[in-house]
C-alpha cells in the first residue's frame, strides 16, 4: 500500500549507501512507487524493562489473534533473523493455541515420534543397551509408570534374555498389573518377531513393520508425526543403501541436521526466517526482536578478502592477527576486519528491507531496548542488530512500552518516541 511504500522509501533511503560499491557489495537505494492507495502506516514498538522480551512476545501474540479475527487478513507472516530469535515466539504461540506453519524451524530430533523411533532402533541394534530398553518401556506401546519401570529395571535390566527366549515376561515380571503385563508381553512378542526376521527384510521395511506392529503410528496420529516418521525411515533406508546398516551414531547425527514437517502448510500464520521470505507477500507482516544480534566470534587468525584493482585485475588481501593486543599500528588485518564488518552491515540492511517489503497491507516491527540510567533515554541499538540499519536515531513512529517485573502494571509512553 501507499503508506508502507512511503515509509520504506523514507527510512531506507538513508539506511542504504549513497552510491554503489561492487567491492563491498553496496547497492544504493531506488525509491518504489505504490500500486495500492492508502493503507496503514507501519508501526515500530519498542519494549523496555525487566520483562521487555516477555511483553514483546505477548504483544505479538495479541496482534496475531487480532489478525486472525479479521476476515480481510488472509495471510500473516512472522519473520525472524534466525531460528533462535523465533523460538520464544513459537513457544508462546503454541501455548496460546495459535495455529501456524513453520518450515525448517523445529529440529526433527526434538519431535517425540522421532525420539521413540530412535529408542526403538537403539534396542534393535543392541539388546544389551539398558537405557534404551528402559526408555522403550516408557514409550507409548508399554507406557509403564515409575513404580512399574523400577520393578522391571531390577528384575531384568536389559531386553536380551527376553528377546532370545531365555525367560518369559510372566516369570520375571510377576508383580506387574494385568494391563502393564499385557503391554510388556505384546512388546516382547514384537521384539522376538523382529529378531526372527532380522536380515530377512530390507532395513527400512523391517523397522517400519516393527513400528507399525507396536502401534507407533496409532500412538502418533497427527499428520506431521507421520511425515516426521517417514523422514526418519528414509534416513534408515539411506544407511542401508550405503552399506552401513543400523549405525546409531551416524543415524543420530543425520537426524540432527533435519527439521520437522509442517503441521498445516495452509495455515494463515506463516513463520519463517527473513531469508526464506524472499519473493513472498503477506497481508500482515511482523518482524520481531530487531535488537537481536548474530553470535559474535573471536577475531579469526587469518582474514582475507577479494577485490578488483583500478586496472581491473582481480586480487586479494590477506593478513594474520597480531599477537600484541596493545599494538596500535594500523594493519591490513584491521582494514580487512572493517571491510567484513561493513559487508555484514550492508547485508543486514538489505535483509531488513526484504522483510519490510513482504507486507502488502500492514507491517509491524518490534524490538527490546534498555534505558540509559543517566539520561533516561533509550540506549541506541547494538551495531550488529537489524534495528541499527535505521541509525542511532530511531524512526519517529516508535511507541515505547515499559514492561516492569511481573506483578507491576506496564506503562506506555503518552506520545511516540521522538
Amino acid at each position: 500500500t501507499a503508506r508502507i511504500v512511503d515509509w520504506v522509501n523514507t527510512h531506507f533511503d538513508s539506511a542504504f549507501p549513497p552510491a554503489d560499491d561492487p567491492q563491498l557489495g553496496a547497492v544504493s537505494y531506488s525509491a518504489s512507487i505504490p500500486a495500492i492507495a492508502e493503507g496503514e502506516t507501519p508501526g515500530l514498538q519498542i519494549f523496555t524493562g525487566e520483562d521487555g522480551r516477555a511483553g514483546e512476545v505477548s504483544w505479538l501474540c495479541d496482534r496475531l489473534e487480532e489478525g486472525l479475527a479479521r476476515p480481510e487478513v488472509g495471510s500473516i507472516a512472522v519473520l525472524g533473523r534466525s531460528r533462535n530469535v523465533l523460538r520464544p515466539f513459537l513457544a508462546a504461540m503454541r501455548e496460546r493455541g495459535i495455529a501456524y506453519a513453520g518450515r525448517d524451524l523445529d529440529p526433527l530430533a526434538q519431535r517425540m515420534v522421532v525420539r521413540d523411533l530412535l529408542t526403538l532402533c537403539a534396542v534393535l541394534q543392541n539388546h544389551f543397551d539398558r537405557f534404551a530398553w528402559l526408555a522403550l518401556l516408557r514409550g507409548p506401546w508399554a507406557a509403564l509408570d515409575h513404580a512399574e519401570l523400577l520393578h522391571v529395571a531390577l528384575a531384568l535390566p536389559t531386553a536380551a534374555p527376553l528377546i532370545r527366549g531365555e525367560t518369559t515376561v510372566e516369570e520375571r515380571f510377576d508383580e506387574l498389573g494385568g494391563d502393564a503385563l499385557a503391554r510388556v508381553t505384546h512388546l516382547v512378542a514384537v521384539l522376538r518377531w523382529a529378531e526372527h526376521y532380522r536380515d530377512r527384510l530390507a532395513l527400512r521395511v523391517w523397522v517400519e513393520e516393527i513400528w507399525l506392529r507396536l502401534g507407533g503410528a496409532a500412538a502418533h496420529p497427527q499428520r506431521s508425526s507421520h511425515l516426521d516418521a517417514q523422514q526418519f525411515l528414509q534416513l534408515v533406508e539411506a544407511l542401508e543403501q550405503e552399506g552401513l546398516g543400523l549405525d546409531m551414531t551416524l543415524l543420530e547425527e543425520r537426524v540432527q541436521r533435519l527439521y520437522a514437517a509442517v503441521e498445516d502448510d495452509s495455515s494463515v500464520v506463516q513463520v519463517m526466517t527473513l531469508h526464506k521470505a524472499k519473493g513472498l507477500e503477506f497481508d500482515w507482516v511482523f518482524i520481531p526482536a530487531l535488537d537481536s544480534q548474530t553470535r559474535s566470534s573471536a577475531d579469526e587468525l587469518l582474514l582475507w578478502d577479494e577485490l578488483v584493482l583500478p586496472s581491473g585485475t582481480p586480487s586479494f588481501l590477506l593478513d594474520i592477527r597480531s599477537a600484541a593486543d596493545s599494538d596500535d599500528t594500523q594493519r591490513v588485518y584491521d582494514y580487512l576486519k572493517h571491510r567484513h564488518r561493513e559487508k555484514r552491515r550492508l547485508e543486514d540492511t538489505r535483509l531488513l528491507y526484504v522483510g519490510c517489503t513482504r507486507a502488502a497491507g500492514r507491517l509491524s516491527l518490534t524490538a527490546k531496548l534498555a534505558i540509559d540510567d543517566k539520561t533516561g533515554e533509550l540506549k541506541p541499538p547494538a551495531s550488529g542488530s537489524l534495528l541499527a540499519a535505521f541509525g542511532s536515531r530511531l524512526p519517529n513512529e516508535a511507541v515505547v512500552l515499559d514492561v516492569p517485573a511481573v506483578g507491576e502494571p506496564p506503562e506506555m509512553a503518552s506520545a511516540p518516541y521522538q
